[in-house]
């Protein structure tokens, strides 16, 4: 038995400048007509302060590709020499670090953090806001959300798509390159999950948060990690939205 491992793999951030990969903006209307060639005249320079907004990204991403091929000689004495893959095997867990087997895996996490969009002079919008993608941390030491809970970090949301059988008896861990279908035997695997988080100002009002955010808890309240963003499969469970306690929603 002879096998071959071959794996190429990049990290965005290893090719661009630092300054692409983190992101720091702070603009208001006047900076908005700008943009289009416009101004306002003399005299109605407030004009300029109507709206403001701003906000602080960080972004990542990554590609990984693994392709294991084995070569059986068990019966080459009698001319027969099989060529497979080897399928992909996650070892049951949401990271990507121990896969193995043939697959491709591309990686995307978004950190946005003082996320703001006020209207003056009326003092109304949201302040301090955030949005994360990824495979999220939160301050309660858990990767899913309970009530009060905020994220602290964001690693890499996560798309595999790998040869594995899918259909059929007698899985042997292989994808024969000569006699099989590539349909029967290819599988995908997403995990991640999102969270944003707006406070809201209304003056002279006490406003919850608009809060949505996929619930990654383990089943059955939630999908977990590993189905949190499979909205192909089935869009009722995902998504959870909260605002001013009058809508919860975990089954939409």
């Amino acid at each position: 038995m002879l096998k071959l491992h071959i794996q190429w793999d990049k990290v965005l951030s290893d090719l661009l400048d630092e300054d692409y990969m983190n992101l720091s903006f702070a603009f208001n209307l006047g900076d908005i007509i700008g943009m289009f060639g416009g101004s306002v005249g003399s005299g109605w320079d407030f004009i300029n302060e109507l709206v403001s907004a701003g906000a602080d990204i960080s972004w990542d991403a990554f590609v990984e590709m693994a392709v294991d091929i084995g070569i059986d000689f068990s019966n080459i004495m009698s001319g027969d020499v099989d060529f497979f893959l080897y399928d992909y095997n996650d070892q049951g867990t949401s990271t990507t670090t121990d896969d193995t087997g043939t697959r491709v895996t591309i990686g995307l996490k978004v950190e946005g953090t003082n996320l703001e969009l006020m209207f003056n002079p009326f003092g109304i919008g949201v302040n301090d806001g955030s949005a994360y993608l990824g495979a999220l941390t939160y301050d309660n030491g858990h990767n899913y959300y309970t009530d009060g809970a905020r994220v602290t970090s964001a690693d890499f949301a996560t798309f595999t798509l790998g040869i594995d059988q899918q259909s059929g008896s007698g899985d042997d861990g292989r994808f024969y390159l000569f006699s099989e279908s590539i349909g029967d035997n290819f599988t995908y695997d997403l995990v991640g999950g999102f969270d944003i988080y707006l406070p809201l100002e209304i003056p002279l009002l006490s406003v919850d948060p608009l809060h949505i955010y996929t619930n990654n808890a383990p089943s059955p309240e939630g999908w977990g990690m590993r189905r949190s963003l499979r909205s192909s499969e089935d869009w009722r469970g995902p998504v959870q939205t909260r605002r001013k306690r009058l809508l919860s929603i975990s089954r939409i």
